[in-house]
């Protein structure tokens, strides 16, 4: 686990899902994903998680309010295999995702602050992404603060997004 000021992010678990379901179970959120979020995609998002912390030793983080418990988001690094049209078969990928009522409150940027710290404390420096939709100024402005730059628009599911690398 990796506490900040605000935050406890921790490996996420399967019992997780109604919590990470509520996370893009809007319209709101889902404009800045690339991919639908039914239940089932969440499933899907929560069991890739769970199954990078087993096979790799790292994934995507349960980002809980620590004053309350409550999973306010997710966020991490994870290995993810993606149809682009720019080969990353190696690529370790950064992606948040924070609950829509906490927008605002720099929930992201602490969570993958403190994640950025852990991987390169565990795993040292190394070229990671970020995938973007674009319009999404908020994740692009934590994007630039951890480092990332622009290096290519492509298409992730017929989702027009940019992709960013940390080196």
């Amino acid at each position: 686990m990796i506490d900040t000021e605000r935050l406890r992010l921790r490996p996420c678990r399967a019992d997780d899902l109604e919590a990470f379901h509520a996370l893009t179970d809007d319209e709101e959120s889902r404009r800045f994903l690339s991919s639908v979020s039914r239940r089932e995609d969440s499933y899907r998002r929560l069991m890739m998680s769970v199954g990078g912390w087993a096979a790799h030793g790292f994934g995507t983080f349960a980002v809980e309010d620590r004053a309350t418990g409550a999973v306010v988001g997710s966020g991490g690094l994870f290995r993810m295999v993606r149809t682009l049209d720019v080969d990353m078969p190696e690529a370790v990928e950064a992606g948040w995702i924070i609950a829509r009522p906490r927008w605002g409150e720099g929930l992201a940027g602490e969570a993958m602050s403190a994640a950025h710290d852990w991987w390169d404390r565990e795993h040292g420096p190394g070229r990671t992404i970020a995938m973007i939709v674009p319009g999404n100024t908020a994740s692009e402005r934590i994007a630039a603060r951890l480092g990332y730059r622009a290096f290519r628009d492509t298409e992730h599911l017929g989702d027009p997004v940019r992709l960013y690398e940390r080196i």
